[in-house]
Formats: C-alpha cells, structure tokens, sequence
C-alpha cells in the first residue's frame, strides 16, 4: 500500500498496528509546493485539508483496522467536496497513437463521473490534459514546443485576469512516466504528472492544484486495465471506435520504451470487453478497433471467463510464430470467436504495434552499435525509404482498380463536401461521390442516400499512394456481403 504525504521529508518508516500491513512505509516525493504565500496575501501552509502532518495518519490508525484507500474512496485528508470538480471545464490534446485516444476516453469517463466538463475551446478552459506519447524524439520535442510556446503564455495570461480561474496543465501518458519530477521543474508550467496506470487518482491529483500544489503519479500497476470503467467516447458522431483489451507489455526490445513507460503484460477480462463492445454497438458504432502492444500475448485468466462450449479454437493450417501458445484462460482468438458471433454486423479490426516474430538474434546489434552517421546522411536515407514507400504503396493500390470491395463510410471527404470518404478491409482511404444508392434486395427499387455508418459496395476506379478512389454500387450489410462472398468463393472452387 502506497500513502502520499505532503512536505519536504523523503522517506519516513511508521509500524503501524495492523498484522496486515506491518511495518508501514510512507514515501513522500509526490508533492511539491510551489509557493506557500500567494500573491494576494494569503498563507497556503495552514489552508483547510491541505499539507496533512504524521499526526494525521497516525490518528486513523489507531482504528482497529487500518482504512486502505481503495479505488474511487477518498484519501483521509481530502474531503468529498475538493474532489468534486464544481463543473470546471476540461481540454484534452491528445498525441501519439490509438492507445492514446483510447486512453483520453477513459480519462474523461473518470473525470465526467467526478463533475468535470470538456469543452472544445481551449481559451474556455479550465485544466489543459496533453496525452502524451514518448516513442519518439520528435513526439517529445513537439509536446515541450506546445508547453513552452503556446500553454505557458495562456498560463500566465489567465493568471492576470482576476476573475479567472488559473490555468492548470497536466501531462498524462508515457511522456509523464518517462519524465517524472523534470515536467513539474523544468519552466514550472506543469501542475500534474499522471502516468497511464494512475488516471483513477486524477480527481484527487487535480484537487491538490486548488491550492497551487503540484502533484504527481506515475505508479505502475501489475493488474489495472480499467475493465470497470465504461470510456466515454470523445468523437461522439463517429462509427467507429477503440477498445483497449490489455496494457503494458512483456517483450523488452532494445529500442523500445514501452515497458518502461506502461508497464508489464495484463489483460482485460472478456467479459468487460463484450459489454464495452455491446455498448458501442448500442450506440450505433459499425466498427471497433481492439487494441494492444502485442495482441497475439492476450490471455484472460479471470473467474468470470466465458466457456465457449467445450470448443477449442483452432488456428489456421500452416499458421508458424515464434511465440508460445498461452496454455491456459482464453486467447485473442477466443475474444475473436466471442465479439463475431454476438456481432455479425460489426467490423472488427485489431492492431498490434510491436514487431511479432522478430527473433531476438537479431535486436543484440545495439550492444556493439556506433552510431557514427551524420544527421544529413540519416535525414537523406529517410527521405529515399519514404518515397520507395509512396511508389510501392500506389503500386499496390493501382493493382486494385476495377476490383468490387466494401467499404464503411466514415463522413464526408476533407477536400470536398460532394464526395464521401470510407475505409475497405484494408484500411486504406476510398472516395466516393456522394449519391442516392439502391439497396442490395433484388427487385428493390428505393433509393437512399449515403451516411456514415452505412455499409456500401464500390468499384475502385482510381488510385494514389495513399488513398483509392470508387464509384459506389449498392448499400448492404457486413453480413449479408460476408455471406456473399462466402458462396461465390465455394461456386468457384466446384467449378
């Protein structure tokens, strides 16, 4: 158990009564006071509820048992009403990848649950949340630009307006793992570091800047995945959305940061993932995104497992990887065979960032690397790798003209409102104009114009490196293409 004081002192040790928990220790590094007298006069040291001395955790364990601060209770010292954020509103920017979004979503569910509000306009808010992202150089770089540049000037202006609530930042994510206590003192803009697997704490975190505290929690966790709290969508009106099934990740490559910043390998239970699914699908969503650092590592090992029938899932004849099949809970392709069957009109698509089947022969070359190449010799070689990726890629897409492929229509293209724009199985961008269509029932004659979320069948007529450009055919449903194309490949392989 991990109990945060306020102050100067770095360690302190109390044995505390309870068999359970002793000895207790207490480790005070989490806070920092950014000054005990504001510029109005007023002393912050004796304020109400806040910079709590030993005697306050020594009066509540002297308790016959000792109160263990559980996920959504209060700490002893803060009272219900500094965590109730009186409707202050809340601006997210999020970087990096889908985890991130997927995690700003939960972040909001979090916050919405304790009184927040969100908004758009960033000159209308309250707190500023950056999701951050630490893979890269340039992501960092671009985030401390924007904190520098851009926050620490709305900081100060909000700070000038006497009828303003000051501005707080928070850095959340892999970046505010990574950098800890150098984002709270480096320019003194930050108010709250929180790392991935502390989002529940934010309300408290956000409490303690009331006072001009700064705060920070950058815990990682061996079981939080978040299963108990239902995200709530930031892009509302989209059809398609991300779920997160696990986080954290087990495979310690060379040149990546991730298990550092997000911890070790956990699961979600299937069933908090089918009900966040039916959810969705309750809510009109056509597609979902599963995600995970490495998604073929899923194993769900809860009590509360579904049994699905007896049937073992087979994989496909011929299937090799390097990794070992989990021998026990269930695997991906378990959830897979779960959300299809409860799902034949939902679009499942899954995404796995790291580099499956590597073998690990083959990331030891950073032991014995030099790294003696200029940075105009690394930009050029970017440069040429990245326009053989644009040839490539409009090769491949040119081999698809004149092909019928199904797309779902995500809304109307960026360039121009006449056109629409959508996603084929592949993932690749199409275009189409935007028209009334025919359903796909034979002898239908009603027309119906195209919306997102609506399934329509194309021919791709056009390509570039990046997107694929269609004439759209017919509306239909996933299952009703699926089960078409399933008797047309079994009519070719009689004939």
């Amino acid at each position: 158990m991990k109990l945060n004081i306020l102050g100067n002192c770095k360690q302190l040790n109390y044995y505390g009564l309870h068999p359970k928990f002793n000895p207790i220790k207490f480790v005070s590094t989490a806070y920092f006071s950014k000054c005990n007298v504001h510029k109005n006069g007023k002393d912050y040291r004796l304020a109400k509820n806040v910079q709590p001395t030993l005697h306050d955790f020594m009066k509540y364990e002297k308790r016959k048992h000792l109160d263990v601060v559980t996920h959504g209770s209060n700490t002893p010292y803060t009272s219900h009403s500094d965590l109730h954020a009186n409707n202050r509103k809340v601006y997210f920017d999020v970087h990096g990848c889908q985890m991130n979004v997927s995690d700003t979503e939960i972040v909001w569910s979090i916050l919405k649950s304790a009184g927040f509000e969100k908004t758009e306009v960033l000159n209308d808010a309250d707190i500023v949340l950056i999701m951050t992202c630490a893979i890269r150089e340039g992501a960092e770089n671009k985030i401390w630009n924007k904190l520098v540049n851009n926050f620490k000037s709305l900081k100060q202006k909000s700070s000038r307006q006497p009828n303003k609530t000051p501005l707080k930042i928070g850095v959340l994510g892999c970046m505010a793992e990574r950098l800890k206590h150098t984002l709270l003192e480096k320019e003194q803009i930050v108010d709250v570091v929180a790392g991935p697997d502390s989002y529940r704490d934010l309300p408290r975190l956000l409490a303690l800047t009331y006072n001009d505290q700064t705060a920070i929690n950058v815990l990682l966790s061996l079981d939080e995945t978040y299963a108990d709290v239902m995200p709530v969508r930031l892009n509302e009106g989209s059809k398609s959305a991300f779920v997160s099934i696990m986080r954290g990740c087990d495979n310690m490559c060379s040149y990546c940061i991730v298990p550092f910043t997000r911890g070790r390998e956990r699961s979600r239970p299937v069933q908090s993932i089918v009900n966040e699914v039916q959810h969705l699908v309750d809510l009109g969503v056509k597609e979902v995104t599963l995600l995970g650092q490495n998604v073929n590592s899923y194993q769900d090992l809860s009590t509360q497992s579904y049994a699905l029938n007896g049937q073992k899932t087979e994989t496909v004849k011929g299937f090799k990887t390097v990794y070992k099949p989990k021998k026990r809970g269930l695997n991906f392709a378990d959830l897979l065979d779960k959300l299809s069957a409860a799902h034949s009109n939902l679009r499942i698509r899954f995404t796995s960032p790291h580099p499956k089947d590597f073998p690990d022969e083959k990331t030891t070359a950073y032991r014995h690397y030099k790294d003696d190449v200029s940075y105009e010799v690394k930009q050029k070689r970017v440069d040429i790798l990245s326009n053989q990726f644009r040839t490539d890629a409009e090769k491949l897409n040119n081999a698809q003209i004149g092909s019928t492929q199904l797309i779902l229509v995500e809304g109307e293209s960026k360039r121009s409102k006449e056109y629409l724009a959508g996603r084929n199985d592949g993932n690749t961008k199409v275009i189409i104009p935007k028209i009334d269509l025919q359903q796909e029932e034979a002898g239908s004659d009603s027309v119906s114009p195209i919306s997102p979320g609506d399934y329509v069948v194309v021919k791709i007529t056009g390509a570039s490196s990046q997107v694929l450009k269609g004439i759209p055919l017919y509306h239909t449903t996933l299952a009703r293409y699926n089960r078409r194309e399933e008797e047309a490949n079994h009519h070719s392989m009689i004939v």
